[in-house]
């Protein structure tokens, strides 16, 4: 799950929504043996994202995140057709 942060130029504030966009990217992560276990303590990735929404503001970007302590994910990236840049906020589970 990701929360998407644009920024409003008539407001000059940021807005949240739902990140609904997929993609793909290259990343790089990292692996710590602990008791046995391998585990992810950070990682970084770059995407290229379609932007899945139904609204009119749809469009393509690029982003840019790191992930670490397993599961927050954290990034920004520029959508291409709105000319915005956004901040990315994320969490993954894994079981």
């Amino acid at each position: 799950m990701a929360v998407q942060f644009n920024y409003n130029k008539d407001l000059k504030q940021f807005e949240s929504s739902t990140f609904s966009s997929a993609g793909i990217g290259l990343g790089y992560q990292h692996y710590v043996d602990v008791n046995g276990e391998l585990v992810n303590n950070y990682g970084f990735n770059a995407l290229i994202v379609i932007d899945g929404s139904q609204s009119s503001m749809g469009g393509f970007g690029a982003a840019l995140t790191v992930n670490a302590l397993q599961f927050v994910n954290v990034g920004a990236g520029y959508n291409f057709k709105q000319k915005q840049i956004f901040l990315l906020t994320g969490c993954l589970w894994t079981f």
